[in-house]
């Protein structure tokens, strides 16, 4: 088999590891959040920092605060899409833009 010249390097490990690390944060904390804690509100290790922070990372809490539409004033909207549809909306602004500087910038490029 030849080599693909996919090349392991510091970089790419370090980022991997620490995506590795915030999904497994993720789901691990998911699960907790999902079956112990309703059982477990009143310990005192559920207040401790070390904890709030791991519980930053749940999946299920996240999603769940994302996507609450109890709180909205306003019915059948959700603030948290728009703050997304604003910023995909930057992306393509600023994405477009950089792609049309390149192209036209370019002088290898004939298209007239």
């Amino acid at each position: 088999m030849k080599n693909s010249g996919l090349r392991w390097n510091f970089g790419t490990v370090f980022v991997l590891t620490i995506t590795l690390v915030i999904i497994v944060a993720g789901v691990t904390a998911s699960f907790y959040e999902y079956y112990s804690l309703p059982q477990d509100k009143n310990q005192v290790y559920t207040t401790s920092l070390a904890v709030k922070c791991w519980r930053s990372f749940s999946f299920y809490s996240n999603i769940s605060e994302a996507f609450n539409t109890e709180i909205l004033n306003k019915t059948r909207q959700i603030d948290s899409i728009h703050c997304i549809r604003f910023f995909s909306c930057c992306w393509i602004i600023i994405f477009h833009s950089y792609m049309m500087f390149i192209i036209l910038s370019c002088k290898s490029f004939q298209f007239f």
